[in-house]
């Protein structure tokens, strides 16, 4: 069987080696703090999970460059990433971006190669915080690795098997996008399943925790390929007390990576807790679409009271909420189910969707007039202009005379009105501000 080839990509000195000679378990790669030691591939192979895969190091790429030896590295390195199943493209987090991680970025994405981003030297909680000034880059939500430590290298190989086992898949599996279906035990996920695709695919019954596994089945809806993943149900972690209930999290956790649009199924008859708060909060976090689908309308008295009731007390705890499409269902009444489907598929085209520069700049020269940015410390804010850089999930880059002086709240009007304007309804949308 054909192994696949990962390369590690990057400008020099941003710790491409150590990170090869830690997952390859040995020094096999020269490490020094002298930029471009690194000057011609070095190819290894290491096992995660089983599964053997060949990994290359690379020299660090220089953009533009008129040295003969960067030239030759960032040819090498061109080699690598064509010979590649999977990228991981590193930079360091202690340091600025910088012309040539830029576009180092731009090459990665234009190769539509599968790729991991990976900060590297996060050698302490406090580095982590440095990811956000990252997003400008249009790139995927970084993993945050210390490869001189060995921290999250172990979730770093974990993301690679994910791609790579999914890429592996392809040819057998073909859908246009995935739903997950997420949430505490016993709230009628896999019911909500075999109603979908009116068959009884995953078991069910009335003992909260049934579904061990990620499930997965396709259904063609609206010309599209669903791909559905029913998951074992979300505990605390302190009530993980089998092994198998902790890999039943970890197979749930990593259906949300892979997913585009999550539905959380709710119960109505429960309180919205601090469990769910979480749930929700980490597929915001991640970029995910979201559809909240709260089932069991069917035991509930005066409904319409109790809807508004449960709402309200959603948006009381968690504001955020106000963003997501929010469906009440009963899964056992078959009312509503499929309307839950359909929003589904109405925020994975949001989610896709990308506002022309000109039309978002015509948008911005209003709303500056209405509500200029303030004040900060004898500093006048401005904003010069605004673009999308990139699709799922919309990230939006304000360039800026003073980028890091904005205040939070201001950010929060800026998303709020490119909502009220745009829609991106059950989509979370990332803002970075940019020194123009």
């Amino acid at each position: 069987m054909k192994r696949n080839v990962i390369a590690i990509v990057g400008r020099p000195n941003v710790g491409k080696s150590t990170l090869f000679n830690r997952i390859i378990g040995r020094s096999h790669s020269i490490v020094s703090e002298v930029e471009g030691v690194t000057r011609d591939r070095v190819k290894d192979s290491f096992e995660w999970k089983g599964v053997e895969y060949d990994i290359i190091d690379t020299g660090g790429f220089v953009n533009n460059s008129k040295d003969v030896m960067s030239r030759q590295i960032n040819i090498q390195s061109s080699i690598a990433q064509e010979e590649s199943d999977l990228i991981l493209l590193v930079m360091d987090s202690r340091q600025d971006i910088t012309s040539t991680d830029r576009e180092l970025a731009q090459v990665v994405l234009k190769s539509n190669k599968p790729y991991l981003f990976v900060l590297n030297k996060v050698d302490t909680a406090k580095l982590e915080s440095n990811k956000d000034k990252f997003y400008e880059l249009g790139l995927k939500e970084p993993i945050l690795v210390s490869a001189q430590s060995g921290s999250k290298v172990g979730d770093l190989l974990d993301g690679v098997s994910g791609i790579l086992l999914i890429e592996n898949v392809a040819d057998k599996q073909k859908y246009d996008f995935s739903v997950a279906i997420v949430g505490t035990p016993n709230v009628g996920k896999s019911s909500f399943i075999n109603k979908i695709l009116n068959k009884d695919y995953a078991i069910v019954t009335d003992i909260a925790g049934t579904t061990r596994d990620s499930v997965d089945s396709n259904i063609k809806y609206y010309n599209k390929i669903i791909r559905l993943i029913d998951t074992a149900g979300l505990r605390k972690k302190t009530k993980i007390t089998e092994k198998i209930e902790f890999y039943s999290t970890v197979r749930t956790a990593r259906s949300i990576d892979e997913c585009d649009v999550a539905i959380v199924m709710l119960d109505s008859a429960k309180d919205f807790g601090k469990q769910e708060q979480d749930i929700i909060r980490n597929i915001i976090d991640k970029g995910k679409g979201m559809v909240l689908a709260i089932n069991k309308l069917d035991l509930v008295n005066n409904k319409a009271e109790a809807m508004d009731s449960y709402v309200d007390n959603m948006i009381y705890k968690y504001r955020s909420i106000l963003n997501y499409p929010i469906i009440f269902i009963s899964v056992k009444e078959n009312k509503r189910v499929r309307q839950v489907l359909s929003k589904c598929l109405e925020v994975y085209n949001e989610k896709n969707k990308k506002i022309k520069t000109n039309v978002l700049n015509n948008w911005l020269s209003k709303i500056l007039n209405q509500n200029p940015p303030p004040s900060v410390k004898g500093k006048n804010l401005k904003i010069k202009y605004v673009s999308q850089i990139r699709q799922n999930p919309p990230l939006f880059v304000f360039h800026s005379n003073f980028p890091e002086m904005f205040p939070v709240s201001y950010k929060r009007f800026l998303e709020n009105q490119i909502r009220s304007e745009f829609g991106f309804s059950g989509v979370s949308i990332k803002i970075s501000f940019r020194k123009k």
